[in-house]
């Protein structure tokens, strides 16, 4: 597998001439508006799906090293194994839903944001 573009990927529109001489506009998703261009598509919400997916990618990695040191996490003496649990759960809830807020481009829930703060 090759690796893919690396982000950030934003949508630009723009407006592409057929050989037939109609225009129609386009929603491109590039590298900073440069090439490479990674894909061409006619609906917002799945160009900011798309632009999104480096970020995706990137949380639901993190989410996955949340996960292993919550299994690999020797339980401390002044913690239960479920305070533990809880609070690596509140960490991957919190990335899982900030890259979803960014994908679907509003805000992350306040009450995911204070999870981690307890």
């Amino acid at each position: 597998m090759t690796a893919h573009t690396p982000g950030p990927w934003e949508e630009y529109t723009v407006t592409t001439v057929h050989n037939d001489g109609h225009a129609e506009e386009v929603i491109e998703i590039a590298v900073n508006g440069t090439h490479p261009t990674v894909a061409y598509v006619h609906e917002v919400a799945d160009a900011r799906l798309i632009a999104a997916a480096p970020d995706l990618l990137a949380a639901l990695m993190e989410c996955a090293d949340e996960a292993a040191h919550a299994l690999d996490r020797e339980e401390d003496d002044d913690e239960t194994e479920r305070e533990v649990f809880l609070r690596n759960m509140q960490a991957i809830r919190l990335v899982a839903n900030t890259a979803i807020a960014n994908a679907e481009q509003r805000e992350a829930t306040s009450e995911a944001s204070q999870a981690v703060k307890a």
